[in-house]
């Protein structure tokens, strides 16, 4: 058991139990586990900004900040804290409890609200809690739907219909008899008016903010610093604006298949750098075999072909001196990645964008709702990758913390809030890294160096359409994709009967259960992603609900 785990009677913040056993042991003093007869503070995370509200507050420590916070914001005192966590306070004296997680819930919370209020950092910690208190639970079809056609969950859906999971900007709060799911803040997409110029250096502005509030953490705690390096525009990013602003001892670290671009690439920029660099290599793909170590850890609620190199590597590396690894993480999702062609879409079917295929119209009205807040397919875009960059935060939480300053709060949102006819193609990206770190390195997105002009990038970006749709139809086995499937199998002698053979294992761990048809299953996923949805599936469902492994092993306090 990890993490935080706690109930109470419905509406009744005084009747709170729990159990708290952190994730992992990197930035002790983030961590808080206090109760006294006024206030139960519970924190588990790393929380990026500590020193600075320290020194704004005036408070020598974690507790006294957070109180003072807490007196002085109440349930708005998520709003000031930047970093990825899970928190709660109960206010014994006011009789108020607030549960939240980070804004944009880089480290996830799931909850459920019925004959108690229940919560934990991990599903199957809930799941196995509500077991125990014999709480009827239900698979639930559109959970299995949307990581069979989508490849992950999203919205607040899990694998079981009484159980979710906070969405971003959301919080619960526990007040004057009523329990209430509130969003804590209003982010507007597309809203801002400022003009091209004024946002390029705003945007950068923030970055170097986000950037120094990383590595500074690091360095307080005398931690190695570790930038994941791909041949992207991401991760290099990332790694010239800390050398740009001091951060000069750092080590690079590239996983990808041998001789690829990104290997090149980030290569040639690290040599370039005077870094280090450490290099580990995908080619045997061995990892597809056994898919249960990922799973374990983001409990089956994303596919794990994104996070097959992350795992590997970060679970290679000794982590006795790494606090965080700073990557890249949704930078193309938020600079241009989803919007390929130069025009604006004003408006657009969100449904019709996101169409699953659902077996019965109550499915279909409760898959409305999870995307009815939406006012276009490209917000919706946004958050659905952000929601799957859990998926990397989670391949490492057992054993450090991984940050992006694309992930900081003020950086995403100020992006979120830039229309989208100034970010289309990464034109609006290109500018930024050409007027404050111009490099002359290739990039894989565009197999090219950086666009000089428009007219080159319009150019570049429609000639990396066609050959993308060229090599998809021709079926072409390149290894310079992130996760080149046919290539592996190409190249590993006996690697597709593996997939095969654990394929159908895995479909006969959930015959038992009536939603789980196989003859559906089968029907349902491309042979290339067999592997990766029924895997990811199985162990979702069947470690955390049918067999009943998992049981809560702790001091309820």
């Amino acid at each position: 058991m990890k993490g935080i785990t706690g109930f109470l009677s419905p509406n009744k913040p005084n009747t709170l139990q729990y159990i708290y056993n952190s994730y992992n042991n990197k930035f002790p003093d983030d961590k808080i586990n206090y109760r006294d007869n006024e206030i139960v503070i519970l924190f588990d995370g790393c929380l990026l900004n500590l020193t600075e509200l320290k020194l704004t507050y005036n408070s020598t420590d974690f507790i006294t900040l957070i109180k003072c916070m807490w007196e002085k914001y109440d349930k708005d005192v998520i709003c000031y804290l930047k970093g990825s966590f899970v928190l709660v306070i109960c206010d014994i004296k006011n009789n108020r409890l607030l549960i939240t997680n980070d804004r944009l819930s880089k480290r996830p919370l799931y909850y459920y609200l019925g004959e108690v209020t229940a919560f934990s950092s991990r599903f199957y910690d809930l799941v196995a809690l509500l077991k125990e208190r014999k709480t009827p639970l239900t698979p639930d079809d559109l959970g299995i739907a949307m990581m069979l056609q989508k490849g992950f969950l999203w919205g607040n859906c899990t694998y079981i219909k009484e159980i979710l999971i906070l969405r971003q900007y959301e919080s619960i709060l526990v007040y004057d008899g009523k329990t209430e799911l509130m969003k804590t803040t209003d982010v507007t997409f597309g809203s801002c008016q400022d003009t091209e110029q004024i946002a390029l250096q705003r945007f950068n502005t923030l970055f170097v903010e986000a950037v120094k509030l990383q590595f500074r953490k690091n360095e307080e705690s005398g931690y190695t610093q570790i930038t994941t390096l791909s041949g992207g525009m991401d991760s290099r990013s990332v790694l010239l604006a800390a050398k740009k602003v001091g951060f000069t001892n750092i080590t690079c670290l590239t996983y990808a298949q041998s001789r690829s671009n990104d290997f090149e690439i980030s290569t040639s920029i690290a040599s370039d750098n005077n870094l280090d660099i450490f290099f580990y290599p995908l080619d045997t793909a061995n990892f597809l075999t056994d898919p249960w170590p990922r799973s374990d850890l983001n409990e089956g609620m994303h596919s794990y072909f994104g996070s097959t190199g992350a795992y590997t590597v970060f679970h290679n590396i000794c982590d006795n001196n790494r606090g965080i690894i700073h990557c890249g993480l949704l930078g193309g999702e938020q600079l241009g990645d989803q919007y390929p062609v130069p025009y604006l879409r004003l408006k657009a079917n969100v449904f019709e964008h996101c169409k699953l295929e659902l077996c019965d119209d109550s499915l279909v009205n409760r898959y409305e709702d999870q995307i009815s807040s939406f006012k276009s397919e490209d917000e919706v875009e946004v958050f659905m990758h952000l929601r799957g960059c859990q998926n990397l935060f989670r391949m490492a939480q057992d054993r450090f913390e991984i940050f992006s300053p694309f992930m900081d709060e003020d950086v995403f949102e100020y992006l979120f809030s830039l229309p989208i006819s100034m970010k289309y193609g990464r034109l609006f990206y290109c500018k930024w890294m050409s007027q404050f770190y111009p490099n002359t390195y290739k990039t894989t997105f565009f197999n090219a160096r950086l666009p000089k002009s428009e007219f080159d990038l319009r150019f570049k970006v429609l000639k990396r359409k066609f050959f993308y749709r060229l090599n998809n139809s021709l079926h072409r086995k390149s290894k310079m994709d992130m996760n080149p499937i046919a290539y592996w199998i190409a190249n590993n002698n006996g690697l597709d009967e593996q997939i095969e053979r654990i394929f159908y294992q895995e479909l006969s761990r959930m015959e038992s259960h009536p939603v789980l048809s196989t003859e559906r299953i089968v029907s349902s996923v491309r042979f290339a992603n067999r592997l990766n949805a029924i895997s990811t599936i199985s162990h979702g469902i069947t470690s955390g609900f049918i067999n009943g492994k998992n049981r809560i092993v702790g001091k309820i306090c």
